[in-house]
């Protein structure tokens, strides 16, 4: 008769001990500093804190195609919102979900055949592509471009945003960078050019040799690493509701400000107003 395994000492092996049940614990909301912070985007940040704790809900709609040419998936994630909330710096959700709420102030100004708008995904380096499939992008949403039509076009190059106002039929373009101030990247101006000679050949046109390039060294300077994306979203701001031609002229100078937090905050309750009104 075999001896009860219980009672049954092993030498020189190693028994398998049973292993504690434990559960996974959720990640923890950032902590926020909530004083100060607009009161619609405190409201979005308690939202976005719950998301965290439900594990991984998101914001989901169709961004329509009157606002870049062509519908897409948009996700809106707690961390964008989170981002906004804490003055870090910004993905390229929180620029275009700011684009589409000036779409409407430029329907209700009239503004729509003015002004358009390149969505950041397709153009912006690494992750769009190479220069060549990116220039063909850019020229596809240039078509059918007439006189007065402007285009702006936030940039994202090594974690950092920068806008250009593009006029594709003076081709000239208008550069405009919170940080650096005078650094252009050589690819982008590349991708640019070579949109803007496609689309002079789309129209039989002879263009310039090379198009021309002005650098606002006078746009306002943001004081820190991290604020890029708020002063790209400001920026079109003040080009859309006062005059764009008087905005650019003024950046042409040489005077440089800085935005007040208030005026960065006026941004930030924008969006969150918009987002909690239209997708909540």
């Amino acid at each position: 008769m075999a001896w009860p395994k219980h009672l049954v000492i092993l030498t020189g092996v190693e028994i398998p001990r049973k292993r504690k049940h434990t559960v996974e614990k959720l990640p923890e909301a950032p902590e926020l500093d909530f004083h100060g912070m607009p009161k619609s985007l405190k409201i979005l940040c308690r939202y976005a804190q719950n998301m965290i704790k439900m594990n991984g809900n998101c914001i989901v709609f169709d961004m329509e195609e009157r606002v870049f040419g062509s519908p897409r998936p948009t996700h809106i994630l707690h961390e964008d919102i989170l981002q906004l909330g804490g003055m870090e710096k910004l993905s390229a959700t929180c620029i275009v979900i700011y684009m589409r709420y000036l779409y409407t102030v430029l329907e209700e100004l009239d503004m729509v055949g003015s002004v358009t708008f390149v969505d950041p995904a397709i153009i912006s380096a690494p992750w769009c592509g190479t220069s060549f499939v990116r220039s063909r992008k850019l020229a596809y949403r240039f078509k059918g471009a007439h006189n007065d039509q402007m285009f702006f076009i936030p940039y994202n190059s090594s974690d950092h945003w920068m806008l250009k106002i593009v006029h594709p039929v003076k081709e000239t373009i208008y550069f405009v960078d919170s940080f650096y101030q005078s650094i252009i990247d050589s690819e982008w101006k590349h991708v640019v050019n070579d949109a803007i000679n496609i689309f002079n050949r789309q129209r039989n046109k002879q263009g310039r040799k090379t198009p021309l390039w002005k650098i606002l060294m006078g746009a306002p300077k943001q004081p820190t690493n991290k604020e890029c994306g708020y002063y790209v979203m400001r920026f079109m701001r003040d080009l859309i509701l006062e005059d764009i031609q008087g905005v650019l002229a003024k950046w042409e100078g040489t005077m440089k400000t800085t935005y007040l937090q208030e005026g960065i905050d006026e941004v930030r309750d924008e969006w969150a107003e918009f987002v909690s009104d239209k997708y909540l």
